[in-house]
Parts: C-alpha cells; structure tokens; sequence
C-alpha cells in the first residue's frame, strides 16, 4: 500500500552468474515488525487496512513463498512503519554449471563404487554423498540438486520416509527420485513409487536401467529450462 505520489521501485541484480535477485520497495505505510514473522505463516494470517482503507487476504505472501521454493528460491521482506517496504526474491538461474546429483546410501563401499560409476556417465554433473536420511535432508536443501539417488533400506530413516519427508517440503518436492534397492519385491517396489519415487531400479546402478531413467530425466529438465528462457 502506497500513498498517491509515492513510489515503486523493481531493480534487478544478478549474483555470481547463479542467482538473480529482485527487490520490490516502496514508500508506503510500512509492515510493524512484530507481524513480519507472520507473512509466510500457514497457521497465521496478517493483513492491514491500506492508504484509501482497502485490504488484502493476507495470503498473497504465502503463495509467493510456495512458489519461489518450487523453484528453488526465496523472499525475505525489510519494513518500517511510516518509511516503507522491501521485498527481496532471490531465483536461481535456469541454466548452472553446479549441476549434482545427491547419492544417499548407508554403506560406504556402495556409496564410493556408484559415485565412481556416477561420475563417469554424467562428468558434468557433481556428485554429493549423504550416509543416511537425516544427512540427506540437509544436504537436499542446501544443494538442491538435480536428481536424488537413494537406498531403501539405512537406519533411523528407509528409503521411504526419506522421500516423504523431502516431499513435504516445498523447496524439494519438485526433485526427481531414483530409489536404488536390492529387493526384488513388487511390494517394495510399489511402496516407493507411492512415497514419490519417480523410478525403483535394482542395485548395484551399473547393472540396472538407471542411466537411461537418469538421460531422460535430465532431458526433460534442460527441455523445461530452455522453455523458461524463452518465455
């Protein structure tokens, strides 16, 4: 909400060739900061009256929030009450160089033959190690990579619960899941195709179909990045 007069300003900036960031300021009636841990909440609702007394649903934010972590970025938001208010959206950009691949397995040995034969089918692609489901967690959200590559069967978290729990959250729902397993089992299979895996194959990944499920994943997701450049 902006005051007749006032301003909106959109200035755009790019970092390290990775990231774009975008902030949106304006001279209007500020946000109290006790509300801005409010704006992205679920649970709570914030809105305010604006400059000629109209008001929003209190979920426009909220929204912004879902979709920036489908595609891998963020907002944060600056205000003060009489001067105005900044958001700041960072996005990263569709194509990088930093292209990985997270490999989640308990067994050490496993984890150093597949990442050995991982590098050697996809060498432009870097390849992250997780030993279980809770390691994995962390390093999904903080590489976001292009594929996950995971055990069913590792203590604490299976195979399973780790694809929930990464299907819960926004900023890794959208990352395709190959599940790795040494149970032939329909059953098995289909349990994880249910929890989100995009495919099962059988371990060890050199002798499966893995590469080719891998090619065309990676296919598609070039397909998808070139279309939003050319939107």
């Amino acid at each position: 909400f902006t005051h007749t007069n006032g301003s909106v300003t959109i200035s755009i900036s790019s970092l390290c060739n990775e990231h774009c960031t975008i902030d949106i300021s304006d001279t209007g009636i500020g946000i109290p900061s006790t509300a801005l841990g409010k704006l992205f909440s679920t649970e709570e609702r914030y809105s305010t009256s604006g400059t000629k007394g109209e008001q929003g649903n209190g979920v426009g934010l909220l929204l912004t929030y879902e979709i920036l972590a489908r595609h891998r970025g963020s907002i944060s938001i600056d205000s003060e009450i009489g001067k105005g208010t900044v958001v700041h959206l960072t996005l990263r950009h569709a194509f990088q160089n930093n292209a990985a691949i997270l490999l989640v397995d308990d067994d050490p040995v496993v984890r150093l033959l597949h990442t050995n034969y991982l590098s050697r089918i996809f060498p432009s692609y870097k390849i992250v190690q997780a030993a279980d489901g809770i390691e994995a967690l962390k390093q999904a959200e903080s590489v976001l990579p292009s594929l996950i590559v995971t055990d069913y069967s590792m203590p604490n978290m299976n195979g399973i619960q780790l694809i929930q729990e990464l299907k819960k959250n926004p900023a890794t729902s959208d990352i395709p899941i190959i599940a790795a397993t040494g149970d032939s089992s329909n059953a098995n299979h289909e349990a994880l195709i249910l929890s989100g895996a995009r495919a099962v194959v059988l371990k060890p990944l050199v002798n499966s179909e893995f590469q080719t499920i891998a090619e065309k994943i990676f296919h598609e997701q070039q397909k998808e990045a070139v279309a939003v450049n050319d939107r």
